[in-house]
């Protein structure tokens, strides 16, 4: 008896039942010493079947990018929600554009179409091109500005650090392509045809012009890509953030949130690249 009566203990020790928060058993310990891998802890596995689905968490992210949009150029507060919320609106600007473009698909006259429907919005357009150009000139200031306050671009070798300047540097090539691709689309030549028996301007054949230059076909591939870089970096950050989305989106719909981001650039840049190389393929056979 003297002998076993240190081991009494220990024995207790190993087959104890601890009662869970839930009040249930909780054989951590022993499954541990019989070799078995320790269950996740409680709040752990709480948190991960607590986040959303796609289905449920869409409609939220929705609602926060309309949230956002509203206050891109008015109600921000400081440099860094201006960045953000602009972000938004210029993801969801980019989304929509691209989508219109894929119209060339279908046919020269579904797509002069689709450009002419927005022609005749008139005052409408206008009025959101001069806000797509309010948003387009906080963001490029905001971004800038606090590349500058926040010292992320360092041009020093020692110092230099690819993750606080890939934004600043993507957008750089970002902006020459905005300024060059209304430049040429935009304010281009104003060439005319008819569809369904109405005048319209006839932006498929200035699109052909275009990206029968390989080189222009090369600089718009280019372009999509770093594009697409950029809103993969952007949206990691605008999601989470509380400047950003994180300010209206609950947090267990973040994860499914970030990646339809994900998912929306992709489609971006794949649009993007799709239009000059499908033309191009036109043009040449």
């Amino acid at each position: 008896r003297r002998r076993s009566a240190p081991h009494l203990p220990m024995v207790a020790t190993r087959h104890r039942k601890y009662t869970s928060a839930t009040g249930g058993a909780d054989d951590t310990d022993a499954g541990a010493l019989e070799g078995g891998a320790q269950p996740p802890s409680a709040p752990a596995a709480a948190a991960a079947a607590a986040n959303r689905g796609f289905a449920t968490a869409f409609p939220l992210l929705l609602l926060a990018i309309l949230q956002a949009v509203g206050r891109t150029v008015f109600g921000v507060t400081n440099r860094r929600a201006a960045i953000s919320s602009s972000a938004v609106f210029l993801i969801t600007f980019i989304v929509v554009h691209v989508a219109g473009n894929l119209t060339a698909f279908a046919s020269p006259d579904a797509f002069n179409a689709y450009a002419h429907k927005l022609h005749k919005l008139d005052k409408v357009l206008l009025a959101v091109e001069l806000y797509l150009a309010a948003g387009f000139g906080v963001h490029i200031v905001s971004g800038l500005w606090l590349t500058y306050s926040d010292k992320k671009l360092q041009l020093s070798p020692s110092r230099f650090s690819w993750a606080q300047a890939r934004l600043v540097l993507s957008g750089l090539v970002v902006l020459a392509f905005v300024v060059l691709h209304v430049q040429t689309f935009r304010f281009g030549p104003w060439y005319t045809t008819t569809v369904g028996g109405e005048e319209v301007r006839d932006l498929w054949r200035l699109q052909k012009e275009v990206f029968s230059d390989p080189r222009q076909v090369a600089w718009y591939v280019l372009a999509a890509s770093v594009i697409g870089a950029h809103l993969l970096f952007g949206w990691q950050k605008t999601v989470c953030k509380p400047q950003g989305l994180g300010k209206y989106l609950p947090k267990d719909a973040q994860p499914a949130a970030e990646a339809i981001g994900n998912a929306m650039a992709y489609f971006v840049t794949l649009g993007f690249v799709a239009c000059p190389l499908y033309t191009f393929y036109l043009v040449r056979t």
